[in-house]
């Protein structure tokens, strides 16, 4: 029997990837939090970063797709303190947050314990999570971040299998109806895409989300190596694939995916900040109806593709 060669998973400190908490890290979350919500069996849908609370400002603001209750989410890049506890507890009152997800690099036993009190003794339907963020890789690979839970309300889990599908099938009627629901005036927007995807011949794939569909056009230059421009959401936005791109040939340069940007934000209304390079943000599907609008946004994509075939050698 031939022993595999196996690697060994090796902590990384939190500010090598994220220098600046408000700069950096909570950027990232916000572009992030469907994957913190499948930690914690949420549907999240991201509503905007530093909102007011008075005169202070929330860190980062959700919806909760299936409830379509408030759920804020307060961030640390160091260990807990006294001062974010009792900024969660102002912003979810001011907020009427039914959900509250505190983040944070290590949380101190008090902390946990005050969130166990809180989810205990408070009304039923508030909740509270106390998630600690984590960075690991192998080698030379990757940072790869886990969300680590250490407080959570009573038979949370149980809750959580009971109530939620095990994900769902999509396909091009499936996401063309949801959306055509959720964000009637970005259908046009989201067939362009659609279309301009197949008509050279790239294959899309559909996601499997629980209550959001989404669907990717795949730029194909090898069997092995597949670029992924965008993901269109049926809940009205594109995505800009940043995250996906960041590690492959050509895009993985910062400053092609400048490049990117910038010829993005050349479009009327459309304004990605350079912190984003990394992560996946946003452009709503209605800003992108207006014709002139989509063709030069279609016109971003076929500047990818030339990119991409040009790096690989092809016409």
């Amino acid at each position: 029997m031939t022993t595999p060669n196996l690697g060994k998973l090796e902590p990384v400190a939190l500010r090598d990837a994220w220098t600046s908490e408000p700069a950096d890290f909570t950027p990232w979350l916000a572009d992030n939090v469907q994957l913190l919500g499948e930690t914690l069996g949420l549907s999240l849908e991201l509503q905007g970063t530093e909102q007011s609370v008075g005169p202070f400002s929330a860190d980062i603001l959700c919806r909760e797709i299936a409830s379509d209750h408030v759920v804020l989410i307060e961030n640390q890049l160091e260990q807990t303190d006294h001062t974010h506890l009792g900024q969660i507890i102002t912003y979810a009152a001011g907020l009427d947050a039914l959900t509250v997800i505190w983040v944070a690099a290590g949380f101190v036993e008090q902390h946990r314990a005050a969130l166990d009190w809180l989810n205990d003794n408070t009304s039923e339907g508030l909740n509270f999570f106390g998630v600690e963020v984590q960075l690991w890789r192998i080698g030379e690979s990757l940072m790869a971040p886990r969300f680590n839970v250490v407080s959570k309300p009573n038979a949370w889990t149980k809750k959580v299998r009971e109530s939620t599908p095990q994900g769902r099938t999509w396909d091009e009627e499936a996401f063309f109806a949801e959306l055509t629901v959720k964000c009637p005036t970005g259908v046009s927007a989201a067939r362009a895409i659609f279309y301009w995807s197949a008509e050279r011949g790239h294959s899309t794939e559909y996601g499997s989300g629980i209550y959001t569909g989404s669907f990717i056009p795949w730029v194909r230059v090898t069997d092995d190596l597949w670029y992924q421009p965008v993901v269109v959401f049926s809940d009205g936005r594109v995505a800009i694939g940043y995250d996906y791109i960041k590690s492959k040939p050509v895009f993985e340069d910062e400053a092609k995916r400048d490049e990117m940007r910038l010829k993005l934000n050349l479009i009327d209304d459309v304004d990605i900040p350079i912190e984003r390079l990394g992560g996946e943000p946003t452009i709503p599907l209605p800003l992108l109806a207006d014709e002139e609008r989509m063709q030069q946004f279609l016109a971003v994509l076929d500047w990818f593709v030339d990119e991409v075939r040009g790096e690989h050698g092809e016409e």
